[in-house]
């Protein structure tokens, strides 16, 4: 249990950090439309759903609905523009909101470092992310991080809270953050196998509320899901799951160091529509990495391996900074131990045999992206979990180091 001290120090944090992001929202400067280009898009496209009743992702003009991407992001941004208007307005209303939701963040990774090593483990880790500049200067992006991050921290916290617990109702709510996140950004969603897996390896003899809690976790996830699905299926006669256009991260990704990418898709001829354009997307992807592992396999190898996990988790995220420039400003030196000690975490674990909810995430979400295109953008989101398991590693160390010192 908590102490009243212990709640008092816990709720000072998060009101500072509030204050702190509310207050950066504020003085941010805010034009009629998001500067970032994917935030143009989601933008647009929100503005179509709400003018027109269609879903159609891209820039002007008129579009045909398409599944291009995943829609919970747009909804979003429609939910706050139909309130605030599709404007300046608007578009600060979505900062202010995804400020809160960032402090909501904070506090599930409280929730989940206490769970795993106690009140010091969680109250290191909300400061390390108190004071972890991306944590706050995302807030007033127009793009998918701060919300997709707050659902997928809901569905880690769930996730280690059922498979501890065994409780039906937390895999449903488990379930249904998974869906919520994965309708945001599609990235998450192949892990509901492993926690599927995670319900019955956990347990033995298997039981038969197991199968309970495993069928509840589907359900959660499938009624997110599934109004997505059947949309897509009246609207193409097929089954489309996520979204149409995986294979552009994929074309994107398969170059060294991300370089020469445009002059690829420039190259590809134009599509009738675009399942033939993803599947173009892919094929000239193929195409490349043939082309690399006999032109240079040791180092293409190396691109697809080391190369591409450290570009992931390397520099911090700053929309718009170059990734060299990000390497090099005073706030790696936050950044970078905090990788490296969530990265020592999740080795011992593995090494033990233990949390593998928490580690096989970690090695599932960098996988994921070094097979498609690994930015620091898109390492963003694991950052939370990334600095609970600092958190716990420091504070397990010490209090190892305590009690070799007591026993002495």
């Amino acid at each position: 249990m908590i102490k009243n001290k212990q709640k008092l120090i816990l709720m000072v944090i998060l009101l500072i950090t509030l204050t702190i992001r509310l207050i950066f929202v504020y003085t941010t400067p805010q034009g009629a439309l998001p500067k970032e280009r994917d935030g143009v898009g989601y933008h647009l496209t929100a503005v179509r759903l709400l003018e027109t009743g269609k879903f159609a992702y891209g820039g002007y003009g008129e579009l045909k609905p398409n599944a291009y991407v995943t829609p919970g992001y747009p909804l979003f941004l429609a939910g706050m523009y139909s309130i605030f208007g599709a404007n300046a307005n608007g578009l600060k209303a979505v900062a202010y909101t995804q400020a809160v939701l960032s402090v909501a963040t904070l506090f599930l990774m409280f929730l989940l470092a206490q769970r795993l090593l106690g009140y010091k483990a969680g109250i290191l880790a909300i400061i390390l992310a108190a004071i972890y500049p991306p944590f706050t200067w995302a807030n007033s992006y127009i793009l998918t991080e701060v919300v997709f991050t707050f659902f997928l921290m809901c569905f880690v916290f769930l996730m280690v809270l059922g498979l501890r617990e065994k409780k039906a109702w937390i895999f449903f709510l488990s379930g249904l953050a998974l869906g919520v996140a994965s309708i945001i950004r599609p990235t998450p969603a192949p892990y509901i196998a492993v926690v599927f897996v995670l319900i019955f390896a956990n347990n033995r003899p298997i039981k038969p509320k197991l199968f309970v809690s495993a069928a509840v976790l589907i359900v959660g996830f499938l009624l997110i899901m599934s109004p997505w699905w059947l949309r897509n299926f009246e609207l193409y006669h097929r089954f489309v799951p996520l979204s149409t256009e995986g294979g552009n991260p994929f074309l994107t990704g398969v170059h060294p160091r991300v370089q020469g990418y445009l002059e690829t898709f420039n190259s590809l001829p134009s599509a009738a529509d675009e399942f033939q354009q993803n599947q173009l997307w892919y094929q000239k992807g193929k195409e490349i990495i043939l082309q690399q592992l006999k032109s240079n396999p040791i180092g293409y190898v190396r691109w697809f391996t080391v190369e591409k996990l450290a570009l992931l988790w390397g520099p911090i995220w700053n929309e718009g900074k170059p990734i060299k420039e990000s390497l090099i400003t005073p706030w790696s030196m936050l950044h970078l131990p905090i990788v490296l000690l969530g990265w020592l975490f999740v080795l011992k674990e593995i090494l033990a045999k233990r949390n593998f909810e928490i580690t096989l995430l970690v090695l599932f979400y960098s996988f994921i992206h070094m097979v498609y295109l690994p930015l620091p953008r898109y390492g963003f989101p694991l950052m939370p979990l990334m600095i609970v398991c600092a958190a716990v590693f420091i504070a397990n160390l010490h209090t190892v180091k305590h009690t070799i010192k007591n026993e002495h």
